[in-house]
């Protein structure tokens, strides 16, 4: 298998980095994985004191085939970087795992996102995957595990460089295609908060990459891959970070299995699907 390259996203929460650097250390294909480190720069000389404490836990850092850190002197924003980190590492491997720095992962999330982008590699219709599921009581009977949703996440995801490219960062248009009924129902697919989140979006009063890459997935119709439990967990919903709040719901604990069934024909399940966009409702 030719493992992802992982690019992990740092800014200013020391005691989050850590928990994320020990539990994707501890990951099974850690040791034989390249990890790329992209540090954000302070905002403030107040900001610097805990940037600088997230940057020293990477000195002498070790555990993976190959680490390469990249510290930024000036403060970009996560939606910045993001785009630049996953975009120049990709060009490079063709694939990529997106960590930030308040996700812990399961000791087989490496395994089933490579397992994820190398079995689904080829399929136009999925446009990234997610080792994170939103809350949910999955079907007892649903023979896989992984989903094909029509929205995305960016807790713990991967993407092929084929389609990262054809994200349009800009949101060309998307202003007068809001006013189209029919688009509005294509976002809503996604989950009924949609509609709202892009106007929000537009009027600038959010900052996110997310939301333009799920727009990329809804303009080729296409869909991600989620799995049917939780390879990662969120730590950073405690008001410390930059976009989440203490408010944001996170999911239940991590799967533990090695091994999981990946059919190369899967199709979406309605009644997953409705099960798990129910929460946005």
């Amino acid at each position: 298998m030719n493992l992802a390259p992982i690019v992990l996203f740092v800014y200013n929460r020391p005691e989050h980095t850590r928990r994320t650097l020990q539990s994707l250390r501890r990951n099974a294909l850690a040791r034989h994985s390249r990890l790329f480190v992209f540090a954000d720069g302070p905002k403030n000389e107040a900001d610097a004191v805990r940037v600088g404490q997230v940057r020293a836990q990477f000195k002498d850092f070790s555990g993976f085939a190959d680490v390469r850190m990249t510290f930024r002197n000036e403060n970009r924003g996560l939606a910045r970087s993001v785009i630049a980190g996953v975009s120049e590492v990709v060009a490079e491997h063709g694939r990529v795992i997106v960590m930030e720095d308040d996700l812990v992962s399961g000791h087989y999330f490496l395994t089933f996102m490579n397992q994820v982008l190398d079995r689904y590699a080829d399929r136009p219709d999925i446009f990234s995957a997610s080792g994170y599921v939103y809350p949910y009581t999955p079907r007892p009977d649903y023979p896989h595990d992984v989903l094909l949703l029509s929205r995305s996440s960016t807790w713990g995801w991967g993407t092929w460089r084929d389609r990262w490219e054809q994200a349009d960062w800009k949101m060309t248009g998307a202003r007068q295609r809001l006013n189209d009924p029919a688009y509005r129902e294509a976002l809503r697919v996604g989950g009924n908060d949609v509609p709202a989140m892009l106007e929000q979006w537009l009027d600038g009063r959010i900052d996110s990459w997310g939301l333009p890459w799920f727009c990329t997935h809804v303009a080729h119709q296409a869909g991600a891959l989620f799995p049917v439990r939780n390879q990662i967990i969120n730590i950073g919903l405690d008001g410390s970070g930059v976009h989440c709040s203490a408010g944001c719901r996170g999911n239940g604990g991590l799967c533990a299995q090695a091994r999981f069934d990946m059919p190369a024909t899967l199709l979406p399940d309605a009644d997953m699907t409705r099960r798990v966009l129910s929460f946005f409702d």
